[in-house]
């Protein structure tokens, strides 16, 4: 099954947001749902993470559309999968579910079974630049070459 990166999802009425790896390949992807329009956003990027060290992002700029989500594997932008749209979206709402990570539902559905550091959620959708930065500052910490 899919494995949930960092998801903010309490059950399937109080949906906000899941970056997750899909069920059959692998790819990472950020769903983004409209709990009152029962609609949805989504993008994948089209190529696995892959087994050794990697650094993903997401962002979204609030714009209501799949074009305002953006992914990036090592800070280059890999927004080239499939993007698609459920219902009429119109916003994000913020529920009261709860950030989760490696996880997501009350249930704890779609555990991920890996390893995984530095998650970080922003208040804004971080620019090239900004994720850029960010991989530079990994790559001291953890003493890594991403």
């Amino acid at each position: 099954s899919a494995q949930t990166l960092i998801s903010k999802l309490n059950d399937a009425t109080t949906e906000e947001y899941e970056l997750h790896l899909t069920a059959t390949n692998g790819f990472p992807t950020l769903d983004i749902w409209d709990a009152s329009a029962s609609a949805a956003i989504g993008r994948s990027h089209d190529v696995d993470i892959g087994t050794s060290l990697v650094f993903i992002a997401a962002t979204y700029n609030g714009n209501g559309s799949v074009s305002g989500i953006n992914l990036y594997k090592n800070a280059a932008l890999v927004d080239d999968g499939v993007g698609g749209t459920t219902g009429t979206y119109v916003a994000m709402e913020n529920t009261a579910s709860l950030v989760r990570l490696g996880t997501r539902f009350t249930t704890n559905e779609r555990f991920y079974n890996g390893k995984m550091a530095l998650a970080i959620i922003t208040a804004k959708a971080l620019s090239h630049n900004e994720i850029w930065s960010a991989k530079t500052l990994i790559n001291s910490f953890l003493n890594a070459s991403l």
